[in-house]
């Protein structure tokens, strides 16, 4: 995959699930979650108890893009994820 298809592919959401990802290797859907919920303090009640949904449909996109690989429950950055970071922090 090249810059551009990444670049195509990312979002703002994408991206925060990758950097959560990346600085736990090795991380747990709830722990993702959890990060993410206190990332965001402001969520209403509703938001959050739809955030493990909305998080699961998140990482699987990752994974279908080969951005994400999951082991035994879970989520650690493919050399590709790792590539798609590098790839949007420079464009900030």
């Amino acid at each position: 995959m090249d810059d551009a298809l990444i670049k195509w592919h990312l979002s703002a959401v994408r991206m925060l699930v990758l950097d959560i990802i990346a600085r736990q290797p090795g991380v747990a859907l709830e722990a993702i979650v959890a990060e993410w919920i206190a990332q965001q303090p402001a969520m209403s009640p509703r938001h959050r108890a739809a955030m493990p949904r909305m998080t699961g449909e998140i990482l699987w996109r990752l994974e279908n893009l080969g951005w994400v690989e999951k082991r035994h429950g879970l989520f650690r950055l493919t050399d590709l994820g790792a590539r798609a970071r590098t790839v949007a922090h420079l464009d900030r």
